[in-house]
């Protein structure tokens, strides 16, 4: 069975980038974790990129946590 984590996000660089860590610490390894990244202005894919680089953020215009995890 393949796991994913998605991770919806606006303007939460620090909360997102503590998310990325816990989830990489579970006991139940996932294949991936995608952030959905809401058009923040705090260079939130940039951070992940930069300490996650296995980690994939898609950057969508601003719709909502719904939208994101759909």
């Amino acid at each position: 069975m393949k796991i994913t984590a998605i991770i919806p996000t606006f303007n939460r660089a620090e909360l997102v980038l503590r998310a990325i860590r816990s989830i990489e610490n579970q006991t139940i390894s996932v294949d991936r974790i995608i952030v959905v990244d809401n058009h923040s202005k705090d260079n939130t894919c940039h951070l992940i990129a930069k300490n996650f680089p296995n980690v994939s953020c898609i950057v969508e215009n601003k719709r909502g946590v719904s939208r994101a995890r759909n």
